[in-house]
């Protein structure tokens, strides 16, 4: 009788305590639960806060843009825009001849040297202009090198490595300060000769640096 008293107890024993894991199961099944909740709301969260940062980033980004596109307008002259584009074309051969002597790849070498030569030809005829219309011009054409896409060290950039890389990021913004000018003198010449060379600056620049962003994602891979 002790003996079968014995069994039953330690059968009851036996069964408590399996029902005390399975309790302990499932409130371990619940934590878990929670704890995926949790983290999956925590995840979510943490998404839209950085969607809301991107957002952020990219009206900042546009905000700047804008304002950097308003800096950058400008209202000339016909007298204004001939001594500046000079300038500016003077600009853009000096940086060609350097890449004839330094840059590695040779379709790099072969649009500077079609700068140097397109662009001598429109100095030359701007020049002519300037002559013609307005005694040679006034000189001091009253227009910012960072207006012009021209505030860079000359002496940093010949030195500059790789130097392909530094060539047609500079040359980009430099392409892009005669765009803006040519842009701008459309708007209030009257004369047709500089409206034709304005358009040719614009059509032959911007194909330009459209070339040159290629050669930057495929040369340097950015």
């Amino acid at each position: 009788m002790r003996l079968l008293l014995t069994l039953m107890l330690a059968l009851l024993v036996a069964v408590l305590a399996a029902c005390a894991d399975d309790v302990d199961d499932q409130d371990a099944a619940v934590d878990a639960d929670d704890q995926t909740e949790v983290a999956d709301d925590t995840t979510a969260d943490d998404h839209a806060d950085m969607a809301d940062d991107q957002d952020m980033a990219d009206d900042d980004h546009s905000d700047m843009a804008a304002d950097d596109h308003a800096d950058m307008t400008m209202e000339l002259d016909d007298e204004t825009f001939l001594a500046a584009m000079i300038e500016h074309h003077e600009g853009a051969v000096d940086m060609a001849e350097i890449a004839l002597d330094r840059a590695e790849q040779e379709e790099l070498r072969q649009m500077a040297q079609e700068i140097i030569e397109a662009q001598e030809a429109e100095i030359d005829q701007m020049q002519a202009w300037l002559d013609e219309w307005f005694d040679g011009g006034h000189g001091d054409h009253g227009i910012s090198h960072e207006e012009m896409g021209m505030d860079m060290d000359m002496d940093e950039f010949r030195e500059a490595e790789p130097f392909d890389l530094a060539f047609i990021d500079e040359m980009i913004i430099h392409h892009e300060g005669a765009i803006d000018m040519a842009r701008a003198i459309l708007d209030t010449t009257e004369r047709d000769e500089l409206r034709e060379m304005a358009e040719e600056i614009i059509e032959a620049q911007e194909e330009e640096i459209q070339q040159m962003r290629e050669w930057r994602a495929e040369w340097f891979d950015s």
